[in-house]
């Protein structure tokens, strides 16, 4: 059999992240954003790959892991206003904060504090965005 990856490292945590290991899932994300901040990758590659990643990890993870996807939306947001892809951009800003918020509904204090600074700091169609967010991911899982 072909190894799924040339590097040994990542060929086992990719398997273990497949298994359902957080911690690999984890490392992966951290895996693509040092490859990316190293430049072996593109930056728009780099963090899609770390966003997939950080998607897989969220959907069965808890507060680190949501706070984690949070970090690599907001991470595309700046690459797609970068590229004055402002729609798109205030998308993934909308996604992040909605994340936050969310815990934050639920009692996560140090949410609580991000969204106060957010409050200041984004653009409001952006809150208003997450907002919606929120209530769609909530009917979703109900």
């Amino acid at each position: 059999m072909i190894a799924i990856s040339p590097d040994p490292a990542i060929a086992d945590l990719l398997k273990r992240a497949a298994s359902g290991d957080m911690q690999a899932q984890r490392d992966l994300v951290d895996h693509a954003l040092q490859r990316t901040a190293e430049g072996y990758v593109t930056t728009d590659h780099g963090i899609a790959v770390a966003e997939a990643f950080a998607r897989m990890a969220a959907t069965h993870g808890g507060r680190k892991e949501q706070l984690l996807l949070s970090s690599v939306l907001f991470l595309m947001s700046a690459v797609y206003a970068q590229r004055d892809e402002i729609d798109a951009a205030a998308e993934k800003q909308a996604e992040a904060v909605a994340f936050i918020s969310d815990l934050a509904d639920h009692g996560d204090e140090e949410a609580a504090n991000q969204l106060q600074v957010y409050a200041h700091t984004i653009d409001p169609g952006v809150l208003i965005a997450a907002s919606d967010w929120v209530k769609r991911y909530s009917e979703e899982a109900e």
